[in-house]
C-alpha cells in the first residue's frame, strides 16, 4: 500500500484516519501526522461531506452501497480537487468495522471533459463535413445523430433516420448483427470505452460495403450515455488484401484501380521500415517518383525530417496491434509536402514481416481544418472588437452625460443625468466584462455586480464604514440578452436603496443575492437594512421613472417581482 500510485487509507468506526500513505498525504497536501487520527470529513468540501459520510454509514450498515464513486477534496492550500473513490469493508476479529479505500485524483481527467463538451459545437462543422461516415445513437439504440457522408451513402436524408433502430434499418448485412450487438454491449456495459472491428453496410444501391467501424462511448457526468460510430469505407482495403493472397494479377488490377495510394515494404529484423516491394500508380504520381525509383527507396525517404523519429515508434505499434491508422507528411520528388493519412497493415508475406501502407491525401482536408479555425479565430476577434467599440461608445455616451450634469444648475435635471449615466456605466461594465472574457456566451455576474455596487457607492458618495454591502452570488453566468437588463434592475435597486434606505447618516446594510436553481429559474433578492418601502409605492404599477424600469425589465425577463418590508426592505425578482 505504501508504494500505491493511488492514495491509500483506512478510517475506523469513529471516521477518523487510522492510515494514509504517502501518495494521499501528496493528494491532500498534507503530512501523515496532520491526517493520522483526524476526521475525514475536515477534508472534504460541503457538498462531498454529505455524500461521503451517508454511503460510510450505510456500507459500515451491511447496505448495498456502490463502492465507486466520486467526491470533492479540500486540500491545505485551499484548492478543490476532484476524487474517485473505491472501499471496502473489513472486519477484525473483534467484529471492528474498519474501511479500506483507494482515491485517485481525476481532477485533470474530469477538466478535459469539460473543455471536451464545451468545445463540440466548434467541431459540429467538421463533423457535418467530415469524409467519414459517423452517426451516433443512445442506450435505446436509437439514432441520435447522423451526417452527411453516412446520408449519401445510405441514400437518404437526415429526417428519415433519426429516432430509428440502427438494426431495424436493414442496412447492416445479416451476418454481422450479433458481432455489432456484441461490440455494442460492451460499450454500454462499460466492458470498453473503444471498439474497433470491420462490418459490411448496403449503399444506396443495394449493394454491401466494408466499413471499419471505431465505437466509442460518450460519456456525460460518468455516464454512459450514447455511442457514437466513425466509419470509413475500407472496401477497397479488403479487396487488396485478398488479392495480395489470391493472385498477381487480380492484385495488379485492384492494386492500381484504388483512389488512394498504395506503398508495400517489408521490415528489418530489428523492425525498421525495408525498401518497398511494390507501389501502385497512385503512389508514383502522388511522390513524382517513377515505380523503379520507389523501388530503391524506403519510406523513410519519403518522410518529413521532422517525422522520422516517430517512423520508428509507429512500426513498434504496427509490430503488436498489426493494423494502425495515423497521420503522416511525405515529400515529394520535387520538394512538395503531402499531409496524408496512412493505415498500415502488418502480415506475412513469403515467411517474412510485411507491411501494407495506403496512403490518402488530405491536403483539402487539412485547407478546410485551416481555414475554419482561422474563421473561429476571426470571429472571436470580431466580437472582442464589437464589445470593446460598445464600450467605448458607451462611456462617451456616460463622461457626455456627467459633463451635461456638472453644467446644469437645475437640481432635478442634474439627478435624471446622474442617474442615466449609472445605467449607462452599468451597460458598459457588461460589455467591458465581454470584451476581457475568452467565452462571449456568458458573463460572470458575481464579478460584474461587485464592481457596479462599488461604482455606486462612489456616486452616492456612501461610505461603506457606514453602509456595509455584501455580495452573495453562486456561480452565476448569463448570456448578454439577460445580463443587461437583469443588470439594469440591480443597478436601479441599489441606487435607490443608496439614495432613501439610510437618511442622515443612518447605518446599515446592504445585501445582493443572486442564484440559480437546479430547474434553471434565476433568483435576485436586493435587500438592506434601512428605513423600509413607503406603503404607499405600489412596486407593480410605480410611478417613478427607476421603479418603472424595474417593472418593466422584469417583465422583459419574463419573472416575478416581490416586495418584503420586514425589517427594512427585500426586493426578490425570479426568472
Amino acid at each position: 500500500m505504501e508504494f500505491s500510485h493511488n492514495g491509500v487509507l483506512i478510517v475506523g468506526e469513529d471516521y477518523k484516519f487510522r492510515y494514509a500513505n504517502d501518495k494521499l498525504c501528496e493528494i491532500v497536501g498534507y503530512s501523515r501526522e496532520e491526517i493520522i487520527g483526524h476526521d475525514f470529513r475536515e477534508f472534504l468540501d460541503e457538498e462531498s461531506k454529505i455524500l461521503v459520510a451517508d454511503r460510510y454509514v450505510r456500507r459500515q450498515r451491511g447496505e448495498d452501497v456502490p463502492p465507486r464513486y466520486e467526491f470533492n477534496i479540500v486540500k491545505k492550500d485551499g484548492e478543490k480537487r476532484r476524487m474517485e473513490i473505491s472501499s471496502t469493508i473489513v472486519r477484525d476479529s473483534k467484529g471492528k468495522v474498519s474501511t479500506i479505500a483507494q482515491i485517485l485524483d481525476i481532477t485533470e481527467r474530469k477538466r478535459a471533459e469539460e473543455a471536451l463538451r464545451a468545445s463540440e459545437e466548434k467541431y459540429r462543422i467538421l463533423h457535418e463535413f467530415a469524409g467519414e461516415a459517423i452517426f451516433t445513437f443512445g442506450v435505446d439504440l436509437k439514432l441520435m445523430e447522423i451526417n452527411k457522408a453516412a446520408c449519401d451513402y445510405v441514400g437518404a436524408v437526415r429526417e428519415e433516420l433519426l429516432g430509428r433502430d440502427i438494426f431495424e434499418l436493414g442496412r447492416l448485412h445479416p451476418d454481422d448483427n450479433a458481432k455489432a450487438l456484441e461490440n455494442i454491449q460492451k460499450i454500454l456495459s462499460g466492458e470498453k470505452t473503444l471498439v474497433v472491428d470491420k462490418l459490411r453496410f448496403k449503399g444506396k444501391h443495394g449493394l454491401y460495403g466494408i466499413f471499419q467501424v471505431t465505437s466509442t462511448a460518450v460519456i456525460r457526468d460518468g455516464e454512459i450515455v450514447a455511442v457514437t460510430n466513425v466509419s470509413r469505407d475500407v472496401t477497397l482495403e479488403e479487396q487488396l488484401y485478398s488479392a495480395l493472397e489470391a493472385s498477381e494479377r487480380r492484385h495488379r488490377f485492384l492494386f492500381n484501380a484504388g483512389n488512394d495510394a498504395i506503398f508495400v515494404y517489408e521490415l528489418t529484423e530489428d523492425m525498421k521500415p525495408g525498401k518497398f516491394v511494390e507501389v501502385n500508380d497512385l503512389a508514383c504520381m502522388i511522390t513524382a517518383y517513377s515505380r523503379e525509383e520507389l523501388l530503391r527507396l524506403s519510406k523513410l525517404d519519403l518522410v518529413v525530417p521532422e517525422e522520422k523519429e516517430q517512423v520508428y515508434d509507429s512500426q513498434l505499434i504496427l509490430s503488436e496491434k498489426k493494423h494502425r491508422v495515423f497521420e503522416r507528411t511525405f515529400m515529394t520528388k520535387d520538394g512538395r509536402r503531402i499531409p496524408s493519412e496512412v493505415s498500415s497493415h502488418l502480415f506475412e508475406l513469403n515467411g517474412k514481416p510485411t507491411v501494407l501502407a495506403i496512403v490518402r491525401d488530405i491536403s483539402e482536408r487539412k485547407k478546410v481544418e485551416e481555414n475554419l479555425k482561422a474563421a473561429l479565430k476571426e470571429k472571436d476577434v470580431m466580437l472582442r472588437e464589437i464589445h470593446h467599440r460598445v464600450k467605448n461608445n458607451m462611456q462617451i455616451m456616460s463622461s457626455l452625460l456627467r459633463l451635461q450634469a456638472r453644467q446644469t444648475t437645475d437640481e432635478k435635471a442634474r439627478e435624471a443625468l446622474s442617474e442615466s449615466h449609472t445605467r449607462i456605466r452599468s451597460m458598459a461594465i457588461i460589455h467591458e466584462k465581454l470584451y476581457q472574457s475568452k467565452d462571449f456566451a456568458s458573463i460572470d455576474f458575481a464579478d460584474y455586480i461587485e464592481k457596479m455596487v462599488t461604482h455606486l457607492f462612489a456616486v452616492y458618495e456612501v461610505d461603506t464604514e457606514r453602509v456595509r454591502f455584501k455580495i452573495d452570488v453562486r456561480h452565476v453566468e448569463m448570456d448578454i440578452n439577460r445580463a443587461i437588463p437583469c443588470g439594469l434592475i440591480i443597478n436601479e435597486l441599489v441606487s435607490n436603496a443608496l439614495k432613501y434606505a439610510f437618511p442622515g447618516g443612518k447605518k446599515g446594510e446592504l445585501v445582493i443575492r443572486m442564484f440559480r436553481d437546479e430547474g434553471g429559474k434565476y433568483s435576485l433578492i436586493v435587500k438592506d437594512t434601512g428605513s423600509g418601502f413607503p406603503e404607499s409605492i405600489d412596486v407593480q404599477m410605480p410611478q417613478t421613472l427607476g421603479l418603472q424600469i424595474v417593472a418593466d425589465l422584469t417583465k422583459q425577463l419574463d419573472g416575478k417581482l416581490e416586495l418584503r418590508r420586514d425589517g427594512g426592505t427585500e426586493i426578490q425578482i425570479t426568472f
